[in-house]
């Protein structure tokens, strides 16, 4: 499906389409996204996401009626030396399950002068995998080492309302989002 034909891609629509093209290796441009009609460019450029018209969603506001939030992305440190081993944690407050893609455990992006750079995640996929539960009131700890000094921050894709036992490009979910930890400093050794 191509955005430009369609005009009416909702933000949840769109981050399965990439979700499943990068977990296939497959860019924006070779998908026949363009930068100025792919909608996740300004989710990639800040914290918020966007919804099906296309406004900014903040912390604690909902896509469809229900709200990610609370859920909450943390790291340890508010710095570490390049190659030092940090550890991110996603945590679910809410009693419902969330979802997590079934390969990528999160992605990295670095701050640059144009904004947030999407590093990409922290593994390559050959599959995106089975969507991953995080029961309610539990979480998920995963580490990370940097080998270039910088700011940097992690995120979580996270689903809601998910068909288990299948990819998340299938899992007909309610609700996604995307969770960000806060920025840390990458320290040269």
């Amino acid at each position: 499906m191509n955005a430009r034909m369609t005009g009416r891609m909702t933000g949840s629509m769109v981050g399965m389409v990439a979700l499943v093209l990068s977990g296939c290796g497959v860019g924006a441009a070779d998908a026949g996204f363009d930068e100025a009609t792919q909608p996740l460019q300004s989710i990639q450029d800040n914290n918020n996401s966007l919804n099906g018209s296309g406004q900014s969603i903040g912390p604690g506001q909902s896509i469809g009626g229900q709200s990610i939030q609370p859920l909450k992305a943390t790291v340890d440190r508010s710095s570490y030396y390049a190659d030092q081993v940090g550890k991110a944690t996603l945590v679910n407050t809410k009693v419902e399950k969330v979802f997590l893609p079934g390969c990528e455990e999160f992605r990295v992006e670095r701050m640059e002068k144009a904004g947030w750079k999407d590093l990409g995640p922290n593994k390559v996929c050959i599959w995106e995998g089975l969507v991953r539960p995080i029961a309610g009131k539990q979480s998920r700890t995963d580490e990370f080492a940097l080998g270039q000094a910088g700011m940097y921050r992690i995120k979580y894709l996270v689903g809601i309302g998910c068909e288990e036992g299948v990819p998340m490009s299938q899992a007909d979910c309610r609700d996604l989002d995307e969770v960000y930890t806060k920025a840390f400093r990458v320290l040269a050794k």
